[in-house]
């Protein structure tokens, strides 16, 4: 772990944290900053945000058993067809950060969601809306609508798999899970509802059993390579990894100072990776920061922002 503490002339504090992703994952990283922030005011810690750090909760009990599912997961996205490998690397990426309101993020549910009624979440609802927005822009002056994509997600598995896995558990018990491969052109020309129910379809699928062969997948590889290469990537792609901290209790972490002003990835150097976070001001709002091919992102936000107003025009609302 690295721990960075920097001052500014006007008062202000920023507080950087970088740990291995082999060790903790953001539920235990943000517990871990949060208790560590109680210390430092003075406080004890209550006995049951102790750590547990029993590995074998999920541990492979069926090493060299064939896993029960096929995780794709696993298999390399799906890469540009249009583009040479020279190219790619070359691509300048940039980061953006923009907010999306309540009443915003209303809309798109009302839209996804449909006459069905149906139940999405507002992270599938989200997501969809970001999938959409950044194949468009991807796609504009491309015409490239065969171009296959994927969208990757982060699934905290404590509580999908039996017995729960407590909270507590400092370790990392996220498990990432893919969309079925779709086309530009289904992503962009069909309603919002249709990606959407691909992300559902694939966060769903995350209960005991395909957790457990998952499990088994990985303790039967040995080239931990071919697994860590298969979700990032430094160059632009096709697809996009949207990376959830809206359940992080950030405003805990108060280090004597009061309630942190923001807090975000410090640096997001992966083409397609997007990270949807609480903003610091209580209003239902969230803030998104993604990074894509620095020639996309104007696109990227006409279509993000412009899509939303075109939901429910201002005369029908």
């Amino acid at each position: 772990m690295g721990v960075q503490l920097t001052s500014f002339l006007c008062g202000s504090l920023t507080l950087g944290v970088a740990i291995s992703r082999a060790v903790v994952d953001g539920s235990s990283g943000m517990r871990f900053v949060n208790s560590w922030a109680k210390l430092a005011r003075g406080e004890k810690l209550d006995s049951s945000i102790m750590p547990v750090y029993d590995r074998d909760l999920l541990k492979s009990s069926k090493q060299h058993t064939t896993p029960h599912f096929d995780h794709v997961e696993f298999h390399p996205p799906p890469s540009w067809i249009s583009c040479s490998e020279t190219e790619t690397k070359t691509e300048q990426t940039s980061v953006a950060v923009l907010k999306i309101s309540k009443n915003q993020i209303e809309k798109l549910k009302k839209e996804a969601n449909g006459v069905l009624g149906n139940k999405n979440s507002t992270f599938e609802v989200i997501s969809g809306h970001l999938w959409r927005s950044v194949c468009k822009a991807r796609y504009v002056g491309s015409n490239n609508g065969y171009q296959p994509t994927r969208l990757t997600n982060l699934v905290n598995c404590r509580k999908r798999v039996k017995p729960p896995i407590p909270d507590v558990y400092f370790g990392n018990a996220v498990f990432h899970t893919v969309t079925p491969t779709c086309q530009f052109k289904d992503i962009v020309e069909k309603p919002l509802s249709y990606t959407v129910s691909k992300i559902s379809e694939a966060i769903g699928k995350m209960k005991e059993e395909y957790v457990r062969s998952a499990l088994d997948y990985i303790a039967n590889q040995k080239d931990m390579n071919l697994l860590r290469t298969s979700f990032h990537s430094s160059t632009e792609n096709p697809n996009l990894f949207v990376v959830s901290w809206m359940n992080f209790p950030n405003n805990d972490t108060d280090f004597g100072w009061g309630n942190p002003i923001y807090m975000g990835p410090g640096n997001i150097n992966s083409g397609g990776k997007v990270f949807v976070m609480k903003n610091g001001v209580e209003d239902g709002s969230l803030i998104i920061a993604i990074c894509l091919k620095a020639t996309h992102i104007n696109a990227f936000k006409k279509f993000f922002y412009g899509d939303i107003n075109e939901v429910f025009p201002a005369a029908k609302l």
